[in-house]
Order: structure tokens, then C-alpha cells, then sequence
């Protein structure tokens, strides 16, 4: 009897943990992802001439680091914009074997892209951010958030 409630309590503290560390990653409102993703596979798409090969894609859009960044970064939107963008310059390196200089203008952009639509996401949740101590750039931007985004 003492196993069974003891195993039952810990599914559902598990069960409780994964739930919230899904919805802290957003995967029930997969928006900021796919308009995170659009750019990697727009450059292994460019890259591949069309058909990249579907391990390098499955490679790209594989990474969980993000949400943990929110505990200890300013600007956790800026390291979402790397974490993402980093596939721009080696989708390029891995199927052209060469980083050209647009990889690295979309790499940069993809960056500023993060940083802006993100912060715009954070703005909303901004209140809640702080009673559990989460950062974000609407955070740090505080109230020249609407300008950085801009």
C-alpha cells in the first residue's frame, strides 16, 4: 500500500513538472517556434538547393535550452535569437561546406528578429515574470520596450 501511493504521488509530481516545463517552452502555443524555425529552414532550404537532406533538418530543428535561460539572462530573447539562428550559418556549412556573407546577414537579423517579436510576447507576461522571477527583454527594456522593439 505504502509503494502504490508513494509511486502514484510521484507520476503525478512528474506528470505536474513536465506540464509546466511544456508550457514554460510554449508548446502549447507553438507560434513563437515556427516563426523561430521558418528562417533556419529557409537557409537549409536555399542551402540544399531545395532538398536538404532530412537529417540535417531533422538536426536543426532539435534544442530545449532556451526556457532555462530565463532564470539568469537579461535578455534571454537574444540567446533564443542565437540558439535559432546558429542554424542559418551551418545549414550553410553543412551543405555547401562554406559560410557566405548572407548566412551571416540572416544570421544577424534572425537576432533582432528574436529580440523584437519576442519581446513583444514578454511584454504580456511581464507582470507574471516577476512574481516568479523570470527575466525577459520586456523586463530589462522596461518602459522603452515599444521602442526596442521598433
Amino acid at each position: 500500500k505504502f509503494f502504490c501511493r508513494n509511486y502514484s504521488m510521484n507520476i503525478q509530481t512528474i506528470s505536474q513538472k513536465i506540464n509546466a516545463y511544456e508550457r514554460l517552452m510554449r508548446l502549447d502555443k507553438p507560434i513563437g517556434i515556427l516563426l523561430l524555425l521558418w528562417p533556419t529552414l529557409w537557409a537549409l532550404l536555399i542551402a540544399g538547393n531545395g532538398k536538404p537532406d532530412w537529417i540535417i533538418v531533422l538536426i536543426f530543428v532539435t534544442a530545449a535550452t532556451y526556457p532555462f535561460t530565463k532564470r539568469f539572462l537579461a535578455l534571454p530573447q537574444a540567446y533564443l535569437g542565437i540558439a535559432f539562428g546558429m542554424g542559418i550559418p551551418m545549414a550553410f556549412a553543412a551543405i555547401t561546406d562554406n559560410i557566405p556573407i548572407i548566412a551571416w546577414v540572416l544570421f544577424v537579423a534572425n537576432i533582432f528578429w528574436a529580440i523584437a517579436y519576442d519581446t513583444e510576447y514578454a511584454m504580456v507576461d511581464r507582470e507574471d515574470d516577476l512574481k516568479i522571477d523570470i527575466k525577459s527583454s520586456a523586463i530589462t527594456f522596461g518602459k522603452f520596450d515599444v521602442v526596442a522593439v521598433m
